[in-house]
C-alpha cells in the first residue's frame, strides 16, 4: 500500500499521544496536519492495514480516505513490448557491488531474478519488494545487536514472520500466542488469526474474555494450532495482550489433538 490520506474530524481530547506511541509500533510513514484535518500514513504494509485503520478510528472521526496504490512500474511498461530474450539484458549499472566476488555474483543472480520477473511474469514491484525485504530483515536479524524484548509463556506477542510464498499463512506482521520456551533464544509459537473458526485446528477466543489485549481494537480470533512453529525470539517485536490462565489451560490440551495424522492413513 502505498498511501492512506485520512479526513479527520472531531479530534478527541489527549488523542494524539497515545496514538503516536500506538502507531510508533508500526513500520510507516505517517503526519498529521491536524489544522487540516488530515492524517497521511505512507508505506504501510498491508498486513498491518486493518490495524492502522483501526487505530486512526480510534482517536479521531474518520470523513473520508484517499488510498493510492498505484503501481508505478506498471504505469511505465503496461504499453511497451515485453523483452523476448531468456538472459535478461541489463545495464551496466544495473548489479551493484559489495568488493566480495562470491556475494556480488549473488547480488547479480538477484538483480537478473527480480528483472526477469518483472519484465516477463507481471511481477509487482510491491510483491518483489516484500520478498527483497524479506532478505534485508534477515540478515539485519542474524548480525544485528537488537536486544530482545520481554516476554512471558502465554503473552500474545506481535512477529516478523517474513513475507510468505502465496497460500501460506504467515504474514509479515502477525500476532501469536507463546506456548514454551525451547531456549534462551527460541520459542514456540501459535499464529493468530482475526477470523473467529471453532475446530480441532483453531482454537476460537474472545477479547477480553479469554485474551486480555493492550489496545481495545483487537476483540479476538482464532488461534490456529497446527501451524504452530520454533521461532528465534528476535522475531518479536513487541508484547500486545496477555491469555487468561483458563484459555491458556484449554489452548495447551487442544493443541496435541491439531497434530494427530491418523486419519490420512486410516485405509494403509
Amino acid at each position: 500500500m502505498k498511501k492512506l490520506v485520512f479526513k479527520v474530524a472531531q479530534k478527541k481530547e489527549d488523542s494524539l499521544l497515545p496514538l503516536l506511541k500506538e502507531i510508533n509500533k508500526i513500520s510507516c510513514k505517517i503526519c498529521f496536519e491536524l489544522n487540516k484535518g488530515i492524517v497521511a500514513v505512507e508505506n504501510v504494509d498491508e498486513n498491518m492495514l486493518d490495524t492502522v485503520i483501526g487505530l486512526i478510528n480510534s482517536y479521531y472521526t474518520i470523513i473520508s480516505v484517499d488510498i493510492d496504490n498505484t503501481n508505478e512500474f506498471a504505469t511505465k511498461t503496461n504499453d511497451t513490448e515485453k523483452p523476448t530474450t531468456s538472459e535478461p539484458e541489463l545495464p551496466e549499472d544495473f548489479v551493484r557491488k559489495v568488493g566480495n566476488e562470491y556475494i556480488d555474483n549473488k547480488i547479480s543472480a538477484l538483480c537478473k531474478s527480480v528483472y526477469w520477473s518483472l519484465s516477463k511474469c507481471n511481477a509487482t514491484e510491491k510483491e518483489l519488494g516484500d520478498y527483497i525485504q524479506t532478505c534485508i530483515s534477515k540478515i539485519s536479524m542474524r548480525y544485528s545487536k537488537n536486544s530482545i524484548i520481554e516476554f512471558e509463556i502465554g503473552d500474545v506477542v506481535e512477529v516478523d514472520f517474513d513475507y510468505a510464498l502465496p497460500g501460506e499463512l504467515y504474514k509479515k506482521h502477525m500476532h501469536a500466542i507463546v506456548v514454551s520456551l525451547f531456549n534462551e533464544e527460541q520459542a514456540d509459537v501459535i499464529p493468530i488469526t482475526k477470523n473467529k473458526t471453532d475446530s480441532r485446528d483453531c482454537i476460537c477466543f474472545e477479547a477480553p474474555e479469554d485474551v486480555i489485549y493492550y489496545n481495545d481494537y483487537f476483540t479476538g480470533g482464532s488461534a490456529i494450532a497446527d501451524r504452530t512453529i520454533r521461532l528465534r525470539t528476535v522475531r518479536f517485536i513487541s508484547v500486545v495482550g496477555k491469555t487468561k490462565k483458563e484459555f491458556f489451560k484449554k489452548l495447551i490440551e487442544e493443541l496435541p489433538k491439531a497434530y494427530d495424522f491418523r486419519k490420512e492413513y486410516i485405509d494403509l
